[in-house]
């Protein structure tokens, strides 16, 4: 599917018709009223992205939410989604009240972003994608939608990498 894949719904996301209606669009991406107008407007967050000079590129051509699956040795059957590859820059699209470096990375570290970027990494280097670059990619989620693009350090992406296998290993411990 493309980046933009989507359909809009014009009700309610509540109820029998709201149900139906996530049945019938399967795989597609589906947004509200309000939602079309902030995102796809002229000057709206897609717009920001597409335009920015460090986003811009790494999402325009991108395969977008990327599946991966693979086996982790000691861990079993592994997955990830990534939102964009191209070319050995993974990213990830992240929405943010703010993208002021301070603000963004405190944010992040709270919601484990180091880690899902890890994982994301080992599952594409465990297919045989190569990854030269990791970007976090956060977007204001209201206008102006300023954008900025974050790349965790070597030392963060190793220490987070461990992290993650740590944590899959407890994982499978608990459930066993």
């Amino acid at each position: 599917s493309s980046d933009l894949d989507f359909v809009i719904y014009q009700g309610i996301r509540r109820g029998k018709e709201w149900e139906a209606f996530q049945a019938a669009n399967t795989g597609r991406r589906i947004i509200i009223e309000s939602e079309r107008k902030a995102l796809l407007d002229e000057a709206g967050l897609v717009r920001s992205l597409l335009d920015h000079p460090d986003a811009g590129p790494l999402i325009q051509g991108s395969t977008m939410e990327l599946p991966i699956h693979w086996e982790e040795p000691g861990i079993g059957p592994c997955k990830a989604l990534p939102d964009a590859w191209n070319a050995g820059h993974l990213s990830d699209l992240k929405t943010c009240q703010s993208v002021a470096e301070r603000d963004f990375s405190a944010s992040s570290w709270r919601m484990g972003y180091h880690l899902q970027m890890a994982w994301y990494r080992r599952g594409c280097l465990a297919v045989g994608r190569k990854v030269e670059s990791v970007n976090i990619i956060a977007v204001e989620s209201a206008a102006p939608f300023d954008v900025a693009v974050f790349k965790p350090d070597g030392l963060l992406m190793e220490w987070a990498d461990e992290e993650c296998l740590r944590i899959a290993r407890r994982y499978i411990a608990c459930r066993d």
